[in-house]
């Protein structure tokens, strides 16, 4: 489920990825992860898996890359 899992009842999505970030603000998805990796350091078990972002977490990130 590489988008962010979308809640069918509401039609908004459960988590995003940097991959939603990069469509929103036309980043590189690889500044964005070494972004986010500076942000929301995760455990070594998190390593080599897919970045899950809240709402809050996603609209921080895109305001962020719009104002570069």
């Amino acid at each position: 489920m590489g988008r962010g899992v979308e809640n069918i009842m509401s039609g908004f999505k459960t988590y995003y990825t940097p991959k939603d970030i990069a469509k929103q603000t036309g980043k590189s998805e690889r500044v964005i992860r070494a972004r986010l990796r500076r942000r929301y350091p995760r455990s070594k078990a998190e390593h080599n898996t897919e970045w899950q972002l809240g709402y809050s977490q996603y609209q921080q990130e895109v305001s962020y890359w719009n104002s570069k």
